[in-house]
């Protein structure tokens, strides 16, 4: 699943979808984004269709030992993602995985 998205103010990136809950993502993306960048996110299918509605979201950050995937908190999904994010997990449980959570981890390291 390629995806399209945009910081105000900046060129948009495309990527894929690697991982996929339906709070969260990682994407590859095609060049570097800030940590806590708001995303607008445009999806397209597989077959190169377009997926209408869009989804929000803040980069989190890296995904650990690389330097072009992400982690993605979504802050708003239209229904039509959500509609599409349900099938895909109710269809592939081995394949989309929960991704990591870097919110939590950097709480607990404050924390103690």
């Amino acid at each position: 699943m390629r995806v399209e998205s945009t910081v105000p103010g900046e060129d948009g990136s495309r990527g894929t979808l690697t991982k996929l809950s339906r709070k969260a993502a990682e994407a590859r993306l095609e060049k570097p984004m800030d940590i806590f960048s708001n995303l607008e996110i445009r999806i397209d299918e597989n077959d190169g269709e377009k997926i209408s509605g869009i989804a929000y979201g803040k980069i989190m950050g890296p995904v650990p030992g690389t330097r072009t995937e992400f982690s993605i908190c979504f802050t708003s999904v239209s229904p039509e993602i959500v509609s599409l994010f349900r099938s895909l997990l109710s269809q592939s449980p081995g394949i989309v995985a929960e991704p990591r959570d870097l919110t939590r981890r950097k709480r607990s390291r404050a924390a103690g």
